[in-house]
């Protein structure tokens, strides 16, 4: 599952249509809409998103904040085992982004999928409960350490942070199973 920057809107096509198609096919079944519906109701009210986000088209003029909580909504209806999130705190605000990290934790803690995360930001680790940093160079690991390796680069900006590399490392991984963070170049 991917979940990128800012998600396309596709005027004309509702989350229900496209979520119920989605999973038709990956089931390889009908889907009931009574249990659908129940379901997705569930999840709106979980992530605090209006019901009618159900019938809208999706992410069609939502708000960079929304479009997450949207994308969210995709996430818990189609149960993926993997997920890919791309800049998941852009467009959001302090309490929205809260919403999703709470959300994210609990569909981790209840699935046990592997979640990548690309973000800027060391909160988004900590909100997520992250236990460990790679920084990775030139496609190498050359560091690893625990959520306090996220601090320091923060802090110190690469200074000291890495050995034997002469170049500033581009990525750094923090995991709760699988969390990349971008560090600015």
């Amino acid at each position: 599952f991917l979940l990128s920057q800012n998600p396309i809107a596709i005027p004309g096509v509702s989350n229900a249509e496209m979520l119920r198609l989605a999973l038709s096919e990956k089931e390889n079944k009908n889907i009931p809409i009574f249990e659908f519906n129940q379901k997705m109701e569930h999840i709106c009210k979980m992530l605090d998103i209006p019901k009618s986000f159900i019938h809208r088209s999706i992410n069609d003029g939502m708000s960079g904040g929304e479009r997450k909580k949207n994308e969210l909504l995709h996430l818990w209806m189609l149960d993926p085992k993997l997920i890919i999130l791309d800049e998941l705190d852009s467009g959001l605000d302090v309490d929205s982004l809260k919403i999703v990290c709470e959300s994210l934790r609990k569909y981790y803690e209840e699935h046990k999928c592997s979640i990548l995360i690309i973000s800027h930001h060391p909160e988004v680790l900590k909100l997520l409960n992250a236990t460990n940093v790679h920084i990775l160079s030139s496609g190498k690991i050359v560091k690893s350490g625990d959520i306090s390796l996220a601090d320091k680069i923060e802090k110190d900006e690469y200074n000291n942070c890495y050995s034997n590399e002469t170049k500033k490392p581009n990525y750094y991984l923090d995991t709760t199973e699988n969390i990349f963070k971008k560090c600015l170049e």
